[in-house]
């Protein structure tokens, strides 16, 4: 259990991106969730941090309209 406090939180200052981790960082699992957000017209740009590592990345939408690229493919999410 992770209280909201003991979640850490993490903004980008430049696009105000926000991210606050939701797993616990005692959790040994393989699963990580994190709440995202993005502020409106916003352009987040990621690196690929994780190199050769197979990594499955979920989105789950809650309010608005977005673009998700991922190399040449593109998808409208609402």
């Amino acid at each position: 259990v992770a209280s909201r406090r003991a979640q850490p939180t993490w903004q980008d200052p430049a696009t105000g991106y926000s991210r606050r981790t939701l797993t616990p960082a005692t959790a040994d699992a393989p699963l990580q969730l994190s709440e995202i957000r993005f502020p409106a017209g916003a352009r987040v740009t990621f690196e690929n941090a994780f190199g050769e590592a197979k990594v499955h990345q979920q989105v789950r939408m809650l309010d608005g309209q977005m673009q998700v690229r991922l190399g040449g493919e593109t998808a409208h999410l609402r």
